[in-house]
């Protein structure tokens, strides 16, 4: 990623409310990724994903390593709490 793109990047995560990041990738296929965002609400996960498709995946130039339509999902914790002893 060039640097200017991940400074952008780096930014907007840490203004919308960003508490951890993983970007992952298929041991047999580099031109796929994965990225794995925490937040602290399901609004600020719901507002992250509204300007990506708004500000970012609606242009080419925003996005130019996007090839098709993003696959998306704000989930949650299924495991519910995960206290000792329970």
């Amino acid at each position: 990623m060039p640097v200017q793109a991940s400074r952008w990047a780096s930014d907007l995560c840490s203004q919308t409310g960003v508490r951890d990041q993983r970007v992952q990738q298929p041991v047999d296929d580099d031109h796929y990724v994965v990225i794995d965002l925490d937040f602290d609400t399901v609004e600020e996960a719901q507002k992250f994903l509204t300007i990506l498709k708004t500000n970012v995946w609606s242009s080419p130039e925003s996005s130019p390593a996007l090839v098709g339509s993003p696959r998306t999902a704000v989930l949650q914790n299924a495991m519910g709490s995960l206290t000792p002893g329970l």
